[in-house]
Formats: structure tokens, sequence, C-alpha cells
């Protein structure tokens, strides 16, 4: 063989194997990226008490996880949640209270939905 045959099939060799390299480096981007969405658009549900409320978040405080945050979108749904027996009735952003008691849907920090829950009677302590 020629020295420049050698050459040419060397650089030639050299390209595909670095072509490979970057398909299998672009894969696994995809795959991290796959794995990243998978995890955003996981659902969250918290339940807790409303310790804090404007136009644009809701902070929720729970027993178990502490205070979490949320966002509050154009795309936020609510509801009121019905008595016993009775159906959820829809509500509004203005019907959130600090004080009431709510549970949080999220999948993936999108389109939540925030339902109240209705106010229960407390139980009278034995004296």
């Amino acid at each position: 063989m020629h020295y420049h045959t050698k050459i040419s099939i060397r650089t030639s060799l050299l390209t595909a194997v670095a072509a490979a390299i970057g398909c299998l480096a672009m894969d696994s981007t995809a795959f991290a990226k796959s794995k990243a969405e998978k995890k955003a658009a996981k659902s969250t549900s918290v339940s807790g008490s409303i310790s804090a409320v404007d136009e644009k978040s809701i902070t929720i405080e729970t027993k178990k996880q502490g205070s979490k945050q949320f966002q509050l979108t154009a795309d936020t749904t609510y509801k009121l949640k019905g008595k016993k027996g009775s159906a959820d009735q829809a509500a509004t952003a203005s019907d959130l209270k600090v004080g009431q008691h709510v549970q949080v849907t999220s999948p993936g920090d999108k389109n939540q939905t925030v339902v109240i829950e209705p106010k229960t009677k407390e139980k009278k302590k034995k004296t």
C-alpha cells in the first residue's frame, strides 16, 4: 500500500470513530434529558394549612414535609370540596385564605389543582 492510501484509511477510520462517539454522547444526553423530564412530570400532592397566599403563590405548612410553596398560574384550577355526599364546587384564587386546609396536586409544577377542604368542627376537649 502506498503511504497516502494508509493515511487516507487512518483518517477515514478516525472520522468514523469520532462520529460514533458523537452519536453515543448525543444518545446519552437524550437519555438524561428524558429522565429529567420524567422527574419534572412526576405528580406531587401536598396537604396542609395555608400559611401565606398572594396572587402568584401559595405556601402550605405540612406536618411531615414542612413548608412547601407552589406557583399559581392562569392554568391552576381551584375547587371547594363538597361536604359528605355533595359535589365539589368551582372556586377561585380569591377564595384562598390563610389558615384554610387545602390539598395541592401538582404534576410537574404545571396545571396544579388546589382543593379547599371544608371547615371541620373542632372536637371539644373533655375537662
